[in-house]
């Protein structure tokens, strides 16, 4: 037997797959479950943790079909939590992100929603995705959602070329583009980080940011709380 298949969501799943199936059929699109068998053992051998796990899958096509953009939060929870915080507030952030593409203009790129399975017993779900499924190789850039906890700031980071540090004091300024930017062929236009910062203090927030060079960059907004 293949160790992963994948077929049309026609029935529904155990746990909070079917109302996730449900909500994506009533937005005219056509999900996926794939089905696979997952081991994996922690590093010092000691135990080894199997699964059979069920990813729910959605891809809404770009205009240019050139590479895909991986959003990606897991279903599952730990025994004994309902889960809304770790990941079901990430899985309505995606619900709802979904439905965007439907009412307004199509994006460049394919969009892959992954509601992956499995997360809370090491990653499981995640890594069949990886391994098996034909669209992991059409992808470019991810975007996972993940909880770090029921309070303090949002996180966005990556571990990519990050910023200069003689660019850091500026990067919210208006159309303000860092020198590596500007060396390149196509560059931004500098208001971005401008909107969202403004976006931020109207909220009477405020949004920092820390990097370092090709290890990590990160960016976190703080709110406060609703009276």
């Amino acid at each position: 037997m293949p160790r992963s298949r994948t077929r049309p969501a026609r029935q529904v799943i155990s746990g909070g797959g079917d109302y996730l199936i449900a909500e994506i059929n009533r937005l005219g699109l056509e999900p996926q479950v794939q089905t696979a068998e997952v081991s994996k053992t922690d590093g010092n051998r000691n135990l080894v943790t199997a699964a059979t796990v069920r990813n729910i899958l959605v891809r809404v096509a770009g205009t240019s079909h050139t590479s895909a953009i991986l959003v990606s939060a897991h279903y599952d929870s730990e025994p004994g939590s309902y889960g809304a915080n770790d990941d079901g507030v990430a899985v309505a952030a995606m619900l709802e992100t979904l439905r965007m593409p439907q009412a307004g203009p199509k994006p460049k790129n394919d969009l892959i929603f992954l509601f992956s399975d499995g997360e809370e017993l090491n990653l499981l779900g995640a890594e069949a995705f990886w391994r098996d499924h034909p669209w992991a190789r059409d992808v470019s850039l991810v975007l996972n959602y993940e909880s770090r906890g029921s309070r303090g700031p949002s996180v966005i980071w990556d571990a990519g070329p990050g910023i200069a540090e003689a660019d850091l004091p500026y990067i919210f300024d208006r159309l303000y583009t860092g020198e590596a930017s500007r060396n390149r062929s196509s560059s931004g236009s500098g208001l971005g980080l401008a909107i969202v910062k403004r976006l931020v203090e109207r909220q009477r927030g405020r949004i920092d940011v820390q990097s370092i060079p090709d290890v990590r960059t990160s960016f976190e907004v703080r709110l406060p709380r609703a009276k």
